[in-house]
Order: C-alpha cells, then sequence, then structure tokens
C-alpha cells in the first residue's frame, strides 16, 4: 500500500472513530464587533448541521451562537442579521438528508461549524457549490474542494503525541483507543504523519472496548518503561484510564487532545488525580482572540461551563469568517456562488491569536494532498494545574506544526 493509500486510511477510519474570483485577497478577522445598531436587512441564512446534537461540548453550537448574537446585536453583517438553520447529522443517511435540505434551500449561502463524523454531506455540497466552513472530521473534510478548515479538527489526538515528544522529549509513547474499526488504525496515522518526522513512533498500542466496565486491564497494559501515554479515547474512557493510571501509582505524563478533555471535564470528573496531565488544544486559550470569544460566551451564560469547549472556538472562528468574507464581497446581495468562490483566496485571515494566520491559497502538500485542507496542523500544549483547577500554557506557548520535525 503506499504512503499516500496508507494516511488515507488512516484517516478515514479515525476521523470517523472520533470524526471563481480571481487573485489573492487578505481579508479580515476574528473581530466580531462593528457599529451599535439594530439589524434589519434581509437575513443571511446559513446552515449549522450538527452531528451530535444531544451534546453541547461536543456540538459546538454554543460558540456559533455567542458569535451570532454577538454581530447581531452589533447590526449584523452591513445591516443583516444572520439566521441559523440547525439540522441533526447524527447518522450517514440524516447527514445526507441535512446536505439535500440545505442545498434545496435558496436562501442557504453557507454551511457553518459542520461537525460531522458521516462524509455524505460534503459531496452533496460540493455538486451545489455549497461552501463549508468547519471543524474538520472525516476524510471528505480534509480533502473536499468546497470545505475549509480553521484547524486540524479530529487530527488534534495526533496532536497529544506531538506534545509529548517536543515538550518533554517523551520516547516509547503508549496509546489507548476505543477498539472500533474506525479506530484501529489510528497509530497508523499517528506514526506515519506525526511521530516518524520526528524520529519516533508509539510503542504499544492498547485497544479498550468501547462497552469496557473495568479499564484495569489496560492500564496495566501500559510498558513499565513507557515515556507517556496518549490517550484516543471518548471523554469517559479518557477520565476513567486516567483515574485508574494513578490509582495504580502511575507517573509518567498523560496526554489527550482538548476536543476529550477539556478545562471543564477536567475539573468535573478528574480533579485533583490529574497530575501529569498535559492536552493538545488547536487553538490557543488566551489573547485577545480567545479574549473576545469568552466575552460573548459569558453574555449568553456559557462560560465556563460544559459548553465551552475547543469546539465552540471553532464555531465561533467559523462565523468570524464568514462575517469577513460577506463583507469582502458586499453585504448587499451575497450567494453562495459568491462565497465559495471568494474563500479560496483568502490568504491572511487573522484569528486574533487563536491560531496562526490563515492562508487559505495554499493547501497542505503532506502525503499527496490527503489532507489537503488542513492548512493549519497545528496545536499549543497545555499542562493541568490542580491547584488552580486551569490548563497552563507550556513553555512560550508556541504552535506546534504537527507534520514538522521538532
Amino acid at each position: 500500500m503506499s504512503l499516500k493509500r496508507s494516511v488515507v486510511r488512516a484517516l478515514t477510519l479515525s476521523a470517523t472513530g472520533a470524526v471563481a474570483l480571481a487573485g489573492t485577497v487578505a481579508i479580515g478577522s476574528a473581530n466580531l464587533a462593528s457599529a451599535s445598531t439594530k439589524a434589519t436587512g434581509k437575513p443571511l441564512v446559513v446552515m449549522e448541521p450538527e452531528g451530535f446534537p444531544n451534546d453541547a461540548g461536543a456540538t459546538g453550537a454554543s460558540g456559533v451562537t455567542a458569535a451570532v448574537a454577538k454581530i447581531n446585536s452589533a447590526g449584523g453583517i452591513g445591516g443583516r442579521p444572520i439566521k441559523v438553520i440547525t439540522c441533526s447529522a447524527m447518522t450517514a443517511s440524516t447527514t445526507e438528508s441535512c446536505a439535500r435540505a440545505a442545498v434545496a434551500n435558496p436562501s442557504i449561502v453557507a454551511v457553518i461549524n459542520s461537525t460531522l463524523i458521516f462524509g455524505q454531506f460534503d459531496s452533496v455540497a460540493n455538486a451545489a457549490g455549497l461552501a463549508m466552513i468547519g471543524d474538520p472530521l472525516t476524510t471528505q473534510d480534509f480533502s473536499s474542494p468546497n470545505f475549509f478548515a480553521l484547524t486540524a479538527g479530529s487530527l488534534g489526538v495526533g496532536g497529544a503525541a506531538a506534545v509529548l515528544n517536543d515538550s518533554l522529549k517523551a520516547k516509547n509513547l503508549a496509546m489507548t483507543y476505543v477498539d472500533v474499526p474506525a479506530a484501529q488504525t489510528l497509530s497508523t496515522l499517528i506514526n506515519l504523519a506525526i511521530l516518524a518526522p520526528r524520529g519516533s513512533q508509539l510503542g504499544a498500542k492498547i485497544p479498550v472496548p468501547p462497552t469496557a466496565s473495568d479499564v484495569a486491564p489496560y492500564i496495566a497494559a501500559v510498558p513499565s518503561n513507557a515515556g507517556g501515554l496518549v490517550l484516543a479515547n471518548t471523554q469517559n474512557q479518557a477520565v476513567q484510564l486516567i483515574l485508574q493510571a494513578k490509582n495504580s501509582g502511575a507517573t509518567y505524563p498523560i496526554a489527550a487532545p482538548t476536543s476529550t478533555l477539556s478545562q471543564f471535564s477536567v475539573n468535573k470528573y478528574i480533579g485533583n488525580a490529574a497530575k501529569n496531565l498535559y492536552v493538545a488544544s488547536t487553538t490557543k486559550l488566551s489573547g485577545s482572540g480567545f479574549n473576545n470569544y469568552e466575552a460573548a460566551m459569558r453574555t449568553i451564560g456559557k462560560s465556563g461551563t460544559e459548553a465551552d469547549t475547543s469546539q465552540a472556538i471553532n464555531g465561533w472562528l467559523a462565523v468570524s469568517l464568514f462575517k469577513s468574507v460577506v463583507l469582502s464581497i458586499g453585504a448587499g446581495n451575497v450567494t453562495r456562488q459568491q462565497i465559495l468562490g471568494k474563500l479560496p483566496t483568502i490568504s491572511n485571515f487573522s484569528t486574533g491569536g487563536l491560531t496562526p494566520t490563515l492562508n487559505f491559497t495554499k493547501k497542505q502538500t503532506v502525503f499527496g494532498g490527503a489532507v489537503a485542507n488542513i492548512i493549519n496542523p497545528t496545536v499549543v500544549a497545555y499542562k493541568y494545574n490542580p491547584q488552580s483547577k486551569k490548563f497552563v500554557q507550556q513553555g512560550s506557548g508556541a504552535f506546534i506544526n504537527m507534520f514538522a520535525a521538532s
């Protein structure tokens, strides 16, 4: 099997287990402030398909709500309010149904904050010229020409391995993962895409059945010489594994993506047992961009809650990018064709420091284009402090490029 095919297969399985204007332009930023006048114009309609509609943390909808509320209360975009139509897409069939509903509604000009674990939406939206701005979770998201990713999305779990390698120089990493077909080649992805360029690879790879009630055997399977443990599990499993590791006297560092363990969930479910716990965040949890996001979340009563997650930040950024694109086109008469044509020309989108400046004119070239849309393959390393009950930025807080050797 070729390298590209190996990576594509790994991306397909791991992601579903989690998950025409010419020229180049510099455009906008994630600052949502605008004139303090009421939005009275014709609404700008977008769809938000939700793969996890019953999970406030995973869906990220609170970030969209916060961003839209801030924009609409300050005059909208050129006087036009944003209207969000949500669609529950928990299965392959409902995902396709949501896509066809979006395409059939001519008022919908874009799709934002898609948190989908099935790829049927991309192909339907692509055929209809409908842009998707969101969290890349599936293989289709990684390469579809109509998908515009702001972060590494489901690849963030690989960032946990990069954090242990780069920040702690940890070697012989072990990894636990949910034992379902969709996740069984995740280790291949992490080895090929992240650790091999760093001269390292995973050691023990430990599957945990999704129905496991006792995780002690899986922690016992971690080699005594393991330099660290990467968690590619559900939140519930990750919490159990961390508690079991600490109860067994383990001292090795443990790392997970913030999409699995938010600061809220660590405080609520792990607490003081979360010692030597690191997380890889696809956005920086400080700075002007983060402060603006948190201020808006406080306005809707969601700051510091279970809904305040990395996915919510992605939702916030998706709305921010949508606003900038509409302003660059002109809010008067926006079409889905104009939005899809403008997005690939954006070369300098500022997120206020939440991520590096984003350039959508340059596709990701690693692995023969298998992850072309991952233009921002970075994470930031944090360590949980049980005393302050906060994630503490490690080192200089520099963005760690998962696809580059440390």
